[in-house]
């Protein structure tokens, strides 16, 4: 805000939603089943809010995420480039993958 901007110096470029000055904005989507009933949305959102409620990003005046979608990045790359990591580091530890694992928490006809 205003304040922590004025703290740092930097009023003229940050700390209020105008032309010209940097800000991030997001945009939540209070009417999901874990926000109501709403008696006080900003407790609301700190106590309830998860992170399926966010449906827009606004980084210094840049769209980054509409509608829960990612503009910036390639969501399915970065999830498979994770879970590429991942594999390998399983391997490297001589761990099994979580593919070949039984399951005891399953029966043995899905095992």
């Amino acid at each position: 805000t205003i304040d922590g901007a004025k703290c740092i110096n930097r009023k003229k470029s940050l700390g209020s939603l105008e032309v010209g000055k940097l800000a991030d904005v997001i945009v939540v989507d209070i009417w999901k089943p874990n926000m109501v009933p709403i008696h006080r949305p900003v407790s609301q959102i700190v106590y309830c809010g998860k992170a399926e409620n966010v449906d827009t990003v606004i980084i210094n005046g840049k769209i980054v995420l509409r509608s829960r979608v990612m503009l910036t990045v390639n969501e399915e790359e970065v999830i498979r480039k994770a879970q590429k990591l991942c594999d390998a580091q399983v391997d490297r530890a001589g761990e099994i993958p979580l593919k070949e694992r039984k399951r005891p928490w399953m029966s043995s006809r899905e095992n």
